[in-house]
């Protein structure tokens, strides 16, 4: 439902040679967002219903306005006119809507029952418009709106279901066939890495392997998108990711710095722990992160402790033997 108005508004007006005065009583407000319609019932003449973009106007091709009349209309075509205006210069005083702006639409009433009229929002919008729709015949920016919508009679002297009708007005998005993609790039010290920073990013992204330029997000069309991150210093990270038409969707892309892989050999019987923790076997292979860590080996009574360095993405072999060397004595 509409939202009653009953605080003042200013908004500024831009220059036009073709300004328009409304004034009646503030109605309604029909915030329009990418995923619902909104309707305002018992508007009567002269009323005055604003319509209100909320949310990203990115996804939104049109707003479509249907008004549904009483049949009295019917009995009286033409008697009634719908007129639209925007942008606004608006001033509420004792609940009665003063408003100055461009005529967008001016179109009489002939009949009863629901009529269309539409408000195309984008220049490359690919909205179709419903049967007998009616549209503002230039491209309304979604900077302009609100948008103003009143009902008002042609001459003076209507007949008493004329000047009583009642309307409802109800205000719809026209979605765009896309969806959002928005990344965060999230440190392992919970830090979250800024695409806008001047240092380059130390990683590469593809999206439905497509490289893309590192960025917080992306327009996709809806549907399932394989998200790819490939460095030399963290590790690969592959998400999958459903996007919603008209909608946004929040992925956290980890980046944890890629691992060193050691191989270690060690007498048998010989217990090896890496970093405080006992790998199983006398041989193998083991990951750590980029750093120092420490690897002890246990052979009965000997302990052998060691500190050792690694780079991410590199390979290391520890290798703990015993010999007996025999030499002869002169």
């Amino acid at each position: 439902m509409g939202r009653i108005t009953v605080a003042a508004a200013l908004f500024l007006l831009s220059s036009t040679a073709f300004a328009e005065t409304l004034r009646g009583p503030l109605a309604a407000e029909l915030i329009v967002t990418p995923i619902e319609s909104v309707s305002a019932r018992g508007v009567g003449l002269e009323d005055i219903v604003l319509i209100t973009i909320d949310g990203d106007a990115r996804f939104m091709d049109a707003i479509d306005i249907e008004l549904t009349s009483p049949p009295a209309v019917a009995d009286h075509p033409g008697a009634l006119t719908l007129s639209v205006v925007g942008p606004l210069s608006m001033e509420t005083r004792a609940d009665v809507a003063s408003v100055v702006g461009e005529e967008l639409l001016r179109q009489p009433l002939v009949r009863g029952g629901k009529t269309f009229y539409q408000v195309v929002l984008r220049e490359d919008a690919g909205a179709d418009a419903l049967p007998a729709v009616t549209r503002v015949e230039r491209v309304v920016s979604p900077q302009t709106f609100p948008l103003a919508l009143t009902i008002i009679p042609r001459m003076k002297g209507q007949s008493e279901a004329v000047q009583s009708a009642q309307f409802t007005v109800t205000a719809r998005p026209v979605i765009r066939d896309i969806g959002a993609i928005e990344i965060r790039y999230v440190h392992e010290d919970g830090s979250v890495f800024d695409p806008d920073a001047p240092l380059a990013p130390d990683f590469a992204l593809t999206i439905d392997d497509e490289p893309v330029e590192v960025d917080s997000e992306y327009l996709v069309t809806p549907g399932l998108h394989r998200i790819r991150l490939r460095s030399e210093r963290f590790q690969d990270q592959d998400v999958t990711v459903g996007v919603d038409r008209g909608r946004s969707v929040t992925v956290d892309v980890p980046l944890r710095l890629a691992l060193a892989t050691v191989h270690y050999s060690v007498p048998r019987n010989a217990s090896v722990y890496v970093n405080g923790q006992l790998r199983e076997g006398s041989s193998g292979d083991f990951t750590v992160p980029p750093g120092e860590h420490t690897i002890v080996v246990v052979m009965g009574d000997y302990t052998v402790t060691r500190r050792f360095r690694v780079e991410e993405r590199q390979t290391y072999s520890v290798s703990v033997t015993l010999d007996i060397v025999i030499e002869e004595v002169k």
